[in-house]
């Protein structure tokens, strides 16, 4: 009886063996499909680290991603061959879209073999490319302040939707501080700074005009006053969005209001003739 065991075990040996041999002759010729088949059928017992290198090299140049994720949890070292196959999967998330999430589901493993901030920056581009909200997962971790800078707009569109006001007003201000000419911050700053300053002298308008006498009038300046303080924060803003792209017309007609409320007709009149 141990006598056929041994026999047994020594004909698995052999097999896994002789599959070795074909499969590394299949990977040293660039025949990687071959090569994994064969490595795929050998014993598992029989499987050491440099196969399992051997395995996940053959999955990435064939594109079995998955696979390559799975064997590489086996190898002990990330040589450049397994590097540039992950880059290659990361520089390439539009193509493969349903890989994405093996990325996700364990940044800290592709951190260690492509390396954090790569990873961050091919993950941010791809949530840009797809207006993903998952951006707002990554983009607090990142810490190259050009590349936030290039996903911030579409940052902060998304953040509108899950932010309150006072944390997207945060956040821009803090973008600012790493780049005074941030389009996009300026913008939601200034056209914040100017609803406000809009509702409040549209509030002081209303309780005057319920009742006109020389009491309401005086209240009614002091809060024109107030809010004349507000429309200036906006202008400040907003003159530079005008500044940065002239061509656009929320910022002019915006502007315009605020130098008609802030008795600049001149102003106001100059830009008028810009509206389209």
């Amino acid at each position: 009886m141990s006598a056929c065991v041994m026999s047994s075990c020594g004909s698995v040996k052999t097999g896994s063996l002789n599959l070795r041999k074909q499969a590394d002759q299949a990977f040293e010729s660039g025949d990687y499909l071959s090569a994994l088949t064969c490595y795929q059928n050998i014993d598992s017992l029989s499987r050491d680290a440099e196969l399992y290198r051997r395995m996940t090299i053959s999955a990435l140049n064939i594109e079995d991603y998955g696979r390559a994720y799975q064997y590489c949890q086996q190898v002990n070292e990330y040589d450049s061959c397994i590097v540039s196959g992950f880059k290659t999967l990361t520089e390439n998330f539009i193509k493969h879209q349903r890989e994405v999430q093996i990325v996700e589901n364990d940044k800290k493993f592709f951190y260690n073999v492509v390396g954090k901030e790569y990873l961050l920056k091919q993950l941010s581009s791809y949530y840009v490319y797809c207006n993903s909200e998952k951006i707002l997962d990554v983009y607090s971790d990142i810490e190259d302040k050009n590349l936030r800078k290039d996903i911030f707009p579409t940052y902060l569109s998304v953040a509108k939707k899950v932010k309150s006001d006072d944390e997207l007003k945060a956040i821009c201000l803090e973008m600012l501080k790493e780049d005074k000419e941030q389009l996009q911050a300026l913008k939601y700053l200034g056209l914040n700074k100017y609803n406000y300053a809009e509702d409040e002298y549209k509030k002081a308008m209303a309780e005057y005009n319920k009742k006109k006498n020389s009491t309401t009038y005086a209240y009614l300046l002091r809060d024109l006053k107030i809010v004349s303080k507000e429309y200036v924060k906006s202008k400040e803003y907003l003159e530079k969005v005008h500044k940065l792209d002239p061509e656009d017309q929320t910022a002019i007609k915006c502007l315009v209001n605020i130098y008609n409320r802030l008795d600049q007709p001149a102003k106001a009149k100059s830009l008028q003739k810009l509206l389209k």
